[in-house]
């Protein structure tokens, strides 16, 4: 399946006295990715620590070579990511959000609002997008 694009080892992460992952180890290989859980097993702390919102009180972690607490703006454009919460804006079209997210991370702004605006059926495009 290839490399691991995410490693973490030992990695350990709490919420003031209160420990959220104690000692984890384990590798996401390439492909989608998900995380099952019940609440309160550490899912959405680990992609925090992933995405360099949290940092880990010991332990590594590794993503892509990267390391998420000193480099996680570049490890955050590496990674698409849905939270748990819907984060939809009010009066955003769905056009809009994708020319605004600029799609995939291999395309441009403007490309992803071509694509959008010519796929029927799926969103209804407006001239003020």
């Amino acid at each position: 399946m290839g490399a691991a694009l995410v490693e973490f080892n030992g990695l350990a992460v709490s919420y003031g006295p209160v420990p959220a992952l104690a000692g984890v180890s384990g590798a996401f290989l390439p492909g989608p990715t998900g995380l099952l859980g019940p609440n309160g097993a550490g899912k959405t702390t680990l992609l925090k620590t992933l995405l360099g919102f949290l940092k880990p009180d010991r332990g590594s972690m590794t993503a892509f070579g990267l390391d998420p607490t000193r480099q996680s703006l570049e490890v955050r454009r590496r990674i698409g990511y849905m939270p748990e919460v819907d984060c939809h804006l009010p009066g955003m079209t769905a056009a809009r959000f994708v020319a605004s997210s600029g799609g995939s991370p291999d395309s441009s702004a403007a490309k992803a609002t071509k694509r959008a605006a010519v796929m029927p059926g799926r969103w209804q495009s407006t001239s003020g997008m």
